[in-house]
Protein backbone atom coordinates (compact mmCIF):
# COMPACT_ATOMS: atom_id res chain seq x y z
CA UNK A 1 0.00 0.00 0.00
CA UNK A 2 2.70 2.51 0.89
CA UNK A 3 4.45 1.80 -2.41
CA UNK A 4 1.22 2.62 -4.28
CA UNK A 5 0.75 5.84 -2.33
CA UNK A 6 4.31 7.00 -3.02
CA UNK A 7 4.12 5.95 -6.67
CA UNK A 8 0.87 7.86 -7.25
CA UNK A 9 2.70 11.10 -6.50
CA UNK A 10 -0.05 13.60 -5.78
CA UNK A 11 -2.13 11.56 -3.32
CA UNK A 12 -4.59 13.58 -1.23
CA UNK A 13 -7.60 12.69 0.86
CA UNK A 14 -9.10 15.94 -0.39
CA UNK A 15 -10.00 14.05 -3.57
CA UNK A 16 -12.79 11.49 -3.54
CA UNK A 17 -10.97 9.13 -5.92
CA UNK A 18 -7.97 8.95 -3.59
CA UNK A 19 -10.17 8.46 -0.52
CA UNK A 20 -12.03 5.61 -2.26
CA UNK A 21 -8.69 4.07 -3.21
CA UNK A 22 -7.49 4.21 0.39
CA UNK A 23 -10.71 2.74 1.80
CA UNK A 24 -10.71 0.05 -0.91
CA UNK A 25 -7.10 -0.90 -0.15
CA UNK A 26 -7.86 -1.09 3.57
CA UNK A 27 -10.95 -3.25 3.03
CA UNK A 28 -9.16 -5.56 0.58
CA UNK A 29 -6.17 -5.97 2.90
CA UNK A 30 -8.42 -6.71 5.84
CA UNK A 31 -10.49 -9.26 3.94
CA UNK A 32 -7.47 -11.09 2.56
CA UNK A 33 -5.72 -10.91 5.92
CA UNK A 34 -8.66 -12.46 7.74
CA UNK A 35 -9.84 -14.98 5.14
CA UNK A 36 -6.53 -16.69 4.44
CA UNK A 37 -5.88 -17.74 8.07
CA UNK A 38 -9.55 -18.75 8.44
CA UNK A 39 -9.14 -21.27 5.62
CA UNK A 40 -6.54 -23.23 7.55
CA UNK A 41 -7.86 -22.89 11.13
CA UNK A 42 -10.61 -24.77 12.91
CA UNK A 43 -14.13 -23.26 12.83
CA UNK A 44 -14.05 -22.40 16.54
CA UNK A 45 -11.34 -19.81 15.90
CA UNK A 46 -13.15 -18.20 12.98
CA UNK A 47 -14.66 -15.48 15.19
CA UNK A 48 -11.24 -14.62 16.57
CA UNK A 49 -9.91 -14.21 13.04
CA UNK A 50 -12.83 -11.95 12.11
CA UNK A 51 -12.15 -9.77 15.14
CA UNK A 52 -8.47 -9.69 14.20
CA UNK A 53 -9.25 -8.75 10.59
CA UNK A 54 -11.61 -5.97 11.63
CA UNK A 55 -9.11 -4.64 14.16
CA UNK A 56 -6.50 -4.45 11.40
CA UNK A 57 -8.94 -2.53 9.20
CA UNK A 58 -9.85 -0.22 12.08
CA UNK A 59 -6.25 0.61 12.76
CA UNK A 60 -5.71 1.49 9.12
CA UNK A 61 -9.04 3.35 8.77
CA UNK A 62 -8.29 5.49 11.82
CA UNK A 63 -4.58 6.19 11.66
CA UNK A 64 -3.70 6.20 7.94
CA UNK A 65 -6.12 9.08 7.17
CA UNK A 66 -4.87 10.95 10.24
CA UNK A 67 -1.25 10.87 9.07
CA UNK A 68 -1.99 11.39 5.36
CA UNK A 69 -4.56 14.16 5.85
CA UNK A 70 -2.61 16.16 8.43
CA UNK A 71 0.55 16.01 6.34
CA UNK A 72 -1.39 17.14 3.27
CA UNK A 73 -3.15 19.94 5.19
CA UNK A 74 0.17 21.17 6.60
CA UNK A 75 1.58 21.44 3.08
CA UNK A 76 -1.44 22.95 1.30
CA UNK A 77 -3.91 24.62 3.69
CA UNK A 78 -2.08 26.60 6.35
CA UNK A 79 -5.35 28.43 7.23
CA UNK A 80 -6.37 25.31 9.15
CA UNK A 81 -3.59 26.05 11.63
CA UNK A 82 -4.67 29.50 12.77
CA UNK A 83 -5.33 29.92 16.48
CA UNK A 84 -9.06 30.36 15.91
CA UNK A 85 -9.39 27.23 13.75
CA UNK A 86 -7.29 25.14 16.14
CA UNK A 87 -9.47 26.34 19.05
CA UNK A 88 -12.60 25.29 17.13
CA UNK A 89 -11.04 21.92 16.36
CA UNK A 90 -10.15 21.47 20.03
CA UNK A 91 -13.74 22.26 21.03
CA UNK A 92 -15.05 19.76 18.48
CA UNK A 93 -12.67 17.01 19.63
CA UNK A 94 -13.25 17.62 23.35
CA UNK A 95 -17.01 17.83 22.77
CA UNK A 96 -16.90 14.56 20.85
CA UNK A 97 -14.97 12.98 23.71
CA UNK A 98 -17.47 14.16 26.30
CA UNK A 99 -20.48 12.97 24.32
CA UNK A 100 -18.73 9.65 23.59
CA UNK A 101 -18.09 9.22 27.31
CA UNK A 102 -21.78 9.88 28.04
CA UNK A 103 -23.03 7.60 25.26
CA UNK A 104 -20.63 4.70 25.76
CA UNK A 105 -19.94 4.98 29.48
CA UNK A 106 -22.29 4.24 32.34
CA UNK A 107 -23.07 7.93 32.85
CA UNK A 108 -26.72 7.89 31.73
CA UNK A 109 -29.37 5.14 31.67
CA UNK A 110 -28.98 2.66 28.82
CA UNK A 111 -32.08 4.00 27.05
CA UNK A 112 -30.16 7.26 26.37
CA UNK A 113 -26.99 5.52 25.17
CA UNK A 114 -27.57 5.99 21.46
CA UNK A 115 -24.52 6.09 19.11
CA UNK A 116 -26.32 8.44 16.72
CA UNK A 117 -25.53 11.24 19.18
CA UNK A 118 -22.03 11.11 17.67
CA UNK A 119 -23.26 12.16 14.20
CA UNK A 120 -23.05 15.94 14.76
CA UNK A 121 -19.37 15.61 15.68
CA UNK A 122 -18.58 13.45 12.65
CA UNK A 123 -20.36 15.97 10.42
CA UNK A 124 -18.72 18.95 12.17
CA UNK A 125 -15.27 17.44 11.64
CA UNK A 126 -15.99 16.57 8.01
CA UNK A 127 -17.49 19.90 6.95
CA UNK A 128 -15.31 22.30 8.91
CA UNK A 129 -11.95 20.55 8.85
CA UNK A 130 -12.08 18.01 6.01
CA UNK A 131 -10.37 14.64 6.32
CA UNK A 132 -7.82 15.94 8.86
CA UNK A 133 -10.38 17.10 11.44
CA UNK A 134 -12.69 14.21 10.73
CA UNK A 135 -9.94 11.67 11.35
CA UNK A 136 -9.00 13.23 14.69
CA UNK A 137 -12.62 13.32 15.87
CA UNK A 138 -13.12 9.74 14.71
CA UNK A 139 -10.11 8.47 16.66
CA UNK A 140 -11.33 10.05 19.90
CA UNK A 141 -14.84 8.65 19.55
CA UNK A 142 -13.69 5.18 18.49
CA UNK A 143 -11.14 4.89 21.29
CA UNK A 144 -13.62 5.89 23.98
CA UNK A 145 -16.36 3.72 22.49
CA UNK A 146 -14.00 0.77 22.08
CA UNK A 147 -12.71 0.92 25.64
CA UNK A 148 -16.23 1.01 27.09
CA UNK A 149 -17.48 -1.72 24.74
CA UNK A 150 -14.62 -4.02 25.78
CA UNK A 151 -15.48 -3.48 29.44
CA UNK A 152 -19.13 -4.38 28.82
CA UNK A 153 -20.58 -0.86 28.97
CA UNK A 154 -22.47 1.11 26.38
CA UNK A 155 -24.95 0.38 23.61
CA UNK A 156 -22.66 -1.92 21.62
CA UNK A 157 -21.78 -4.23 24.51
CA UNK A 158 -23.00 -7.82 24.41
CA UNK A 159 -22.71 -10.70 26.90
CA UNK A 160 -19.77 -12.25 25.00
CA UNK A 161 -16.69 -10.03 24.84
CA UNK A 162 -15.62 -11.23 21.39
CA UNK A 163 -19.05 -10.40 19.95
CA UNK A 164 -18.95 -6.99 21.66
CA UNK A 165 -15.59 -6.25 20.08
CA UNK A 166 -16.76 -7.44 16.68
CA UNK A 167 -19.92 -5.32 16.89
CA UNK A 168 -17.99 -2.25 18.05
CA UNK A 169 -15.35 -2.61 15.36
CA UNK A 170 -17.89 -3.15 12.60
CA UNK A 171 -19.81 -0.06 13.68
CA UNK A 172 -16.63 2.00 13.94
CA UNK A 173 -15.34 0.80 10.56
CA UNK A 174 -18.60 1.74 8.88
CA UNK A 175 -18.56 5.20 10.47
CA UNK A 176 -14.86 5.80 9.80
CA UNK A 177 -15.08 4.82 6.13
CA UNK A 178 -18.34 6.68 5.49
CA UNK A 179 -17.29 9.93 7.12
CA UNK A 180 -13.83 9.83 5.55
CA UNK A 181 -15.53 9.71 2.16
CA UNK A 182 -17.92 12.52 3.17
CA UNK A 183 -15.00 14.66 4.33
CA UNK A 184 -13.22 14.01 1.02
CA UNK A 185 -16.29 15.04 -0.98
CA UNK A 186 -16.59 18.26 1.04
CA UNK A 187 -12.87 19.04 0.67
CA UNK A 188 -12.92 18.33 -3.07
CA UNK A 189 -15.90 20.63 -3.62
CA UNK A 190 -14.31 23.34 -1.49
CA UNK A 191 -11.19 23.26 -3.66
CA UNK A 192 -13.16 23.25 -6.96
Amino acid sequence: RSWLLRRSGNFSLNRVVDAFALVGAIVATSIVGSILPALVTPPDTLLAWRVWGLSTAMGMLLFAPLVIAWRSEWDTRRELFTTRRLAELAIAVVGAGIVAQVVFGAVVPRVFQFPAFMLPFFIWGAFRFGPAGNSLTMIVICLIGGIHTMTGAGPLAMPQIDLSILRGQATSALAAGSFLLLASVVAERREA
